[in-house]
């Protein structure tokens, strides 16, 4: 149920903000990107997450088996909307932050709106990312993008309720 609420709130995030991004996408791209939001977090049903997300978030075992560690790293490794999908760890041991193809910076928006809609408060998503931006990694051309569509959400949604 978990994972059908989240992938229903991440389409409503889509089809609430479509209408904005014919600046940034051609028609068919708006189709495949429907396509593919309707495909979101399709691995967390994977027998590599599923049961460790039950354990993790569900507590459905006091004594887990499941390393939830390796549930979220599949899960991130998996599905390129996750911000850490896109950095690049080279050998010397720094790291890199490659540009996030908008596509999956939309479907990212999406998945982070999906909490604020799941709690009625459209104006969360806006509050968390300032919290949290110092610790996602992206490259400046994906920050800036990232911050269009939040600027979209907050001068068109933080009032919906």
């Amino acid at each position: 149920n978990y994972v059908i609420g989240n992938k229903k709130n991440v389409k409503k995030a889509f089809n609430l903000l479509k209408k904005y991004l014919t600046d940034f996408f051609t028609e068919q791209e708006l189709v495949e990107l429907k396509k593919q939001i309707a495909r979101h977090d399709n691995s967390k049903l994977s027998k590599e997450e599923f049961p460790a997300y039950c354990e993790h978030f569900f507590g459905q075992n006091d004594n887990p088996i499941y390393n939830f560690d390796y549930a979220w790293l599949h899960h991130q490794h998996s599905n390129p909307h996750h911000h850490q999908y896109w950095v690049l760890r080279k050998g010397n041991g720094t790291t890199k932050a490659l540009d996030i193809p908008k596509n999956y910076v939309v479907e990212m928006i999406c998945d982070w709106w999906s909490f604020s809609i799941n709690k009625k408060d459209y104006n969360e998503v806006l509050t968390w990312y300032e919290e949290n931006k110092p610790f996602i990694l992206m490259s400046k051309q994906t920050e800036q993008f990232v911050e269009k569509l939040l600027k979209i959400i907050k001068d068109n949604f933080v009032e919906v309720k």
